[in-house]
């Protein structure tokens, strides 16, 4: 999914598609002035147009590793979960400052919500398709909740530590 933000994803998305018949891509349009529609507003479309019975997502900024995906479907399956979430907490590199507030908010998150997740932040997930069509991201900033609404209701979700690397920012067309 193209968020629509001003980089080469859509040479990069009409190569992948000639490559990869099998790929369907979307474009999303009507968005703010230099700016994307967001990442749940993406997923949201996304997840939508998928046809499988399982679903694995990640950002295109090859911070995780795709390669990554054949584990969590074992690990999926051993443990009968519905969803798979991404922790790549113990390889990142962060500042004492980004440490401190990510503990906090994850003091706050399960205090609240009662969220159990270690890294809500990784965008590397595999999760069945009745999880992802009953996700409410028709709201900015939901994709952050991905896990723990699917706890509340209902599915079992599980982590897995998976690789971590730097992003790799888009460049301007």
């Amino acid at each position: 999914v193209d968020d629509g933000s001003t980089d080469d994803t859509p040479d990069a998305l009409r190569d992948l598609l000639d490559e990869y018949p099998q790929l369907r891509g979307l474009r999303m349009d009507s968005t703010p002035s230099g700016r994307g529609n967001g990442q749940s507003a993406a997923l949201h479309a996304g997840l939508r147009a998928c046809r499988g019975d399982l679903i694995a997502v990640l950002d295109a900024d090859l911070q995780n590793d795709p390669a990554d995906i054949p584990g969590m479907l074992r690990l999926m399956r051993e443990r009968d979960a519905d969803m798979v979430q991404g922790d790549r907490s113990h390889a990142r590199k962060d500042s004492l400052v980004r440490r401190a507030s990510s503990q906090v908010g994850r003091i706050f998150r399960r205090l609240l919500l009662g969220d159990t997740i270690r890294d809500t932040g990784c965008s590397l997930r595999l999760m069945k398709r009745e999880v992802a069509l009953q996700l409410p991201l028709e709201f900015r900033g939901m994709h952050r909740f991905i896990p723990v609404t699917a706890q509340h209701m209902g599915y079992t979700v599980i982590e897995t530590p998976v690789r971590h690397r730097p992003p790799v920012p888009g460049r301007p067309i």
